[in-house]
């Protein structure tokens, strides 16, 4: 699925969970790894998941800024729903924390609650390790599934895009059963 797939509201109202619940696990803000996670906040049809990317959430209505590969810049900008893109790298090497320290000072992560999803991929241990020393006091949680169970529950929308690539499954291996003859 990509955002093209769903309206704009449709994103805004899965932002509008994920800043309720992370409000309700007593977090300021949530940084999102998981590109599945990313993908269903913003649409984001990512390519780069190797590499260190994020998306903080805050619990109240703030702007989305996706923290990719600055050579990814040009996609989350043109093709997703986040608000904007800070990217790293480029033309100079550039460790991917000490960027993302220079965005959570911004954002004012060091001085909030912050949890961080750690998924079982994409988030490389070196860098979690460092994240951790980053954040220091401020990292009061791992709420690893906040997204994923969110995501459980579907919407009217999300129902009726299932719905419609199970009908043309149907069809697909009905006419490949039509096709079959004896020999």
């Amino acid at each position: 699925m990509s955002r093209h797939d769903f309206t704009e509201a449709e994103f805004r109202e899965r932002q509008t969970r994920v800043r309720r619940a992370v409000g309700e696990a007593g977090l300021d803000w949530l940084i999102v790894f998981h590109p599945v996670s990313i993908h269903w906040l913003i649409g984001a049809e990512t390519k780069s998941y190797q590499a260190f990317q994020c998306l903080p959430v805050s619990a109240e209505h703030r702007p989305l800024v996706m923290f990719t590969r600055e050579s990814e810049r040009c996609e989350f900008e043109n093709d997703t729903l986040a608000d904007d893109v800070v990217g790293w790298g480029g033309g100079e090497p550039e460790d991917p924390v000490d960027a993302f320290a220079r965005l959570a000072d911004r954002l004012g992560l060091r001085w909030a609650r912050v949890g961080i999803e750690v998924p079982a991929y994409y988030l490389h241990p070196h860098h979690y390790v460092r994240l951790k020393e980053l954040l220091g006091a401020a990292l009061v949680g791992e709420p690893s599934n906040l997204v994923h169970d969110l995501k459980l529950v579907k919407s009217p929308a999300e129902i009726a895009l299932i719905r419609e690539a199970a009908r043309i499954a149907d069809d697909a291996m009905q006419a490949c059963v039509a096709t079959f003859r004896e020999g």
